[in-house]
């Protein structure tokens, strides 16, 4: 190279030098993307480009702290934030067993078994809502003598049945890794079937009558109320407020759920249809509740309660 006149040689070694500063440059970039793949939440997830913000989605920030369970303490929890520009936002994920004392017992049935939650496909015992879901696992997890459940809140946003597919993957990810991290020697439970459709009538909230699809059901300022998933091993309905709900549930683990309100005040009523043990659950005023189980049974063929044999209600 000639500067000035005279002829100056480049170092040897630049050539050398600038590739490595090259190659530096774009492992680094490369080591960036690793940290920002790298699974959180007991290793259950991941950042991607699609799914409900927690994973995916415009956030510009995103922070976990997280607790993974334990073969000595199976309680996990991970919290998630996240920020764009203009919101805030906070999902929580957990590992453990179930409510056992009646009163949180219901705190928690009005947040996973509400009016808007549809139950997992293929049987399990589970469901997706607005917020997010739940999913017990199987009986070799269980502790205390209750089921252990991953659970998901502050995930939803917008329409609630976006992303349902999507939110009941979360929660088999989150079960299959809190279950290694506890030690839980069980086949993980999964799906590959979708979810059922729902009527146009069942995905909105509805404040017209004849609520939750049943005649002579619920006064009429009982006010806009969802009806989530209506099955033969499950059917929930409620307002948003959690204090007029209803639930049929007939799949195995979820009858166990209600199991702590038996014998108490609760509106809690056990029966066998056809073979199945199903379990209403209701917070209503105390006539609508027999209601709710006479149209349920007739519409499932099965013989109600003796304590609501006498009540009307068509489905």
């Amino acid at each position: 190279m000639r500067v000035g006149g005279v002829r100056r040689r480049l170092p040897r070694r630049l050539p050398l030098v600038l590739a490595l500063v090259v190659v530096a440059a774009g492992l680094s970039v490369w080591a960036w993307r690793a940290r920002a793949a790298e699974p959180f939440c007991w290793g259950a997830w991941e950042e991607r480009d699609n799914g409900p913000w927690v994973v995916g989605g415009d956030i510009d920030s995103r922070s976990v702290t997280e607790t993974a369970p334990t073969p000595e303490d199976p309680h996990g929890s991970c919290v998630v934030t996240g920020e764009d520009e203009d919101r805030h936002y906070q999902a929580e994920l957990s590992y453990g067993p179930v409510p056992a004392e009646p009163d949180t017992l219901t705190s928690w049935i009005g947040v996973f078994l509400n009016g808007d939650a549809v139950p997992l496909p293929e049987g399990l015992p589970g469901t997706i809502t607005r917020d997010g879901g739940m999913l017990l696992l199987p009986p070799e997890c269980d502790l205390d003598g209750r089921p252990t459940a991953v659970t998901l809140t502050g995930v939803g946003s917008g329409e609630r049945y976006t992303n349902v597919w999507s939110k009941g993957q979360l929660l088999t990810e989150a079960a299959r890794h809190g279950m290694a991290a506890a030690g839980c020697d069980a086949e993980p439970p999964s799906f590959t079937a979708p979810f059922t459709s729902l009527s146009p009538e069942q995905r909105h909230w509805n404040a017209s009558p004849p609520v939750c699809g049943i005649q002579r059901l619920g006064p009429a300022e009982v006010g806009a109320y969802a009806w989530g998933g209506t099955r033969d091993d499950f059917q929930a309905c409620g307002r948003n407020d959690a204090e007029f709900q209803l639930v049929m549930a007939g799949r195995p683990q979820l009858t166990e759920v209600f199991e702590p309100l038996l014998g108490t005040e609760a509106l809690v009523a056990e029966a066998d249809c056809d073979g199945r043990r199903t379990l209403y659950y209701g917070r209503a005023a105390e006539e609508e509740f027999p209601v709710f189980i006479r149209a349920v049974a007739q519409r499932l063929g099965c013989e109600p309660p003796v304590s609501a044999a006498d009540e009307g209600g068509t489905a």
